[in-house]
């Protein structure tokens, strides 16, 4: 699935980088690649769906990498994190801009939209590459 994922994901985010951007961002919070778990769980192999489920149940703190210690301001890396998911949101559905993420990083104060409780069902809907409809990993044109 890696190269064929990497290859959709390029496909749909043609000329912008704020896909690539979140996957990213978790891994640095996560402290693990975006396929792999430090305890072996299925649940938790996929970094971007763990970190969907736990923002589900309001327990973000637990995918921020334990090894940083006191060196990091869990607050901030929540705020992180949520910035990486709103990252993987539609265009049309409050995927941010690049230009609106480096104001978000660079100001810890300015507020950042409200993520949806719940993953959206399907990231991709249509391909913004030629206006295919898209269904998981798989886009018809």
């Amino acid at each position: 699935m890696g190269a064929e994922s990497k290859q959709f994901e390029a496909q749909v985010c043609l000329g912008e980088d704020v896909f690539e951007f979140r996957v990213l961002v978790l891994e640095v919070i996560a402290g693990r690649k975006r396929n792999e778990s430090d305890e072996g769980k299925d649940e938790e192999k996929n970094l971007l769906d763990f970190a969907w489920n736990l923002h589900e149940v309001d327990e973000k703190v637990k995918i921020v990498d334990r090894k940083m210690g006191t060196l990091i301001n869990l607050e901030q890396a929540i705020r992180v994190l949520e910035i990486g998911l709103l990252c993987t949101l539609n265009e049309n559905k409050g995927r941010p801009s690049m230009e609106q993420v480096v104001e978000f990083l660079g100001n810890m104060e300015k507020p950042i939209p409200e993520l949806p409780r719940t993953r959206p069902v399907a990231l991709f809907p249509y391909s913004s590459a030629n206006n295919g409809l898209c269904n998981a990993y798989s886009c018809t044109f």
